[in-house]
């Protein structure tokens, strides 16, 4: 589920990527993926308070998370939507 909430991200479909991210998150409470999906999709619908509850729940499951760390990592670094993934992982607050 996870994945289908990334590839509605790159189509800027987020309501259907957080639907997607919350259907992963119940299925593993603890899978990353799904977490930072669903920051991304709740910061780009402009609801940055539940995205900064999210990140907080997703550095209770990756508390070694950063985004530094996660950008040189990513299969997406070099694509625009990698871009909004970071803007909006930074936007939620998590970790530099």
């Amino acid at each position: 589920m996870s994945g289908y909430a990334v590839a509605h991200q790159q189509l800027e479909e987020h309501d259907e990527g957080l639907e997607s991210a919350d259907r992963a998150l119940e299925l593993n409470p603890n899978w990353a993926t799904a977490h930072r999906a669903k920051v991304v999709c709740l910061v780009n619908l402009g609801r940055i308070e539940e995205a900064r509850q999210a990140a907080t729940l997703m550095l209770e499951a990756d508390p070694k998370f950063s985004v530094a760390s996660y950008s040189k990592t990513s299969p997406f670094r070099t694509d625009v939507f990698w871009s909004r993934v970071l803007d909006g992982l930074r936007k939620a607050g998590l970790p530099e």
